[in-house]
Order: C-alpha cells, then structure tokens, then sequence
C-alpha cells in the first residue's frame, strides 16, 4: 500500500484549515506500524500511544484504498466539531489532531495483514486550550 497517497490527503486536507504541510518521520511511521500490528493483534483498534505523539487509528478494513478511506473518516469527523467552542470531543478528536497547525511531522503504516491503518503524529495535538489556535476553520 502506497503512503504517499495518505500523505498526500492529509497536507491538502490540512491546507483548507490554514495548516502547514507535514513532514514525513521515519520515527513516528515505525511506531505507526507498532501500533497497526497491535491492533491486528487485539483484532480491533486500540491505541498504543508513544511518548509526545498523538495517534489516528482506522480498521479493520480490507480494502486496498484504505489508507485514503482511512484518512477521509478521519476528516469526516468534522462535521461534528464545534467550532466556536473548540474543545476536545471524543467524536471528533481524529478530525482535530489530523488538522492540528503545531503538529509537523507524521508517520503513516498498516499493519502486517494489511487491516488496520495507524498514523502518528509528532508533537501532539489536541491539547486542552490550544484548539482555538491550531485548528482552523473552512
């Protein structure tokens, strides 16, 4: 499966929210693929945060176009955010840290069945009190 892809979707999903690119991390796409694999272990998503990243989670799912299906649910989530509020919700916390300004690196893997997607993000989002400033409107 090809991550450049779900790279890509995730820099052009990010400018429509005023968000610098990312850039791809060796580091954080190894601990995505930790975390995949764990959750192909537990047969479900679970996270297996790593210290000063956040995490996305998508899975388990057979298609080939996973890695795009994957990243769009995530952004999909923003129909539900609030954003004259701009607080964390438990709905919508895959959306924000996707769209998060101050996060600047990320990794994207599958797991070793190819089911479940994981991208980890460096340094985190979603911090209490920040979402005013980092997660803009479109």
């Amino acid at each position: 499966m090809n991550m450049q892809a779900a790279f890509d979707k995730h820099n052009e999903l990010r400018a429509l929210h005023g968000a610098p690119p990312l850039q791809w991390s060796k580091s954080c796409r190894a601990d995505a693929e930790l975390a995949a694999n764990h959750c192909q272990s537990k047969g479900y998503c679970q996270h297996s945060n790593h210290d000063e990243q956040d995490q996305n989670l998508y899975g388990p799912s057979r298609s080939s176009g996973m890695a795009l299906a994957g990243t769009q649910n995530w952004y999909d989530e923003k129909k539900d955010f609030d954003f004259a509020n701009g607080q964390f919700g438990m709905d919508t916390g895959h959306f924000t840290q996707l769209v998060w300004k101050s996060t600047t690196h990320v990794g994207i893997a599958r797991s070793s069945n190819g089911q479940f997607l994981a991208a980890n993000y460096f340094p985190s989002g979603n911090v209490e009190g920040d979402f005013r400033n980092n997660v803009g409107q479109h």
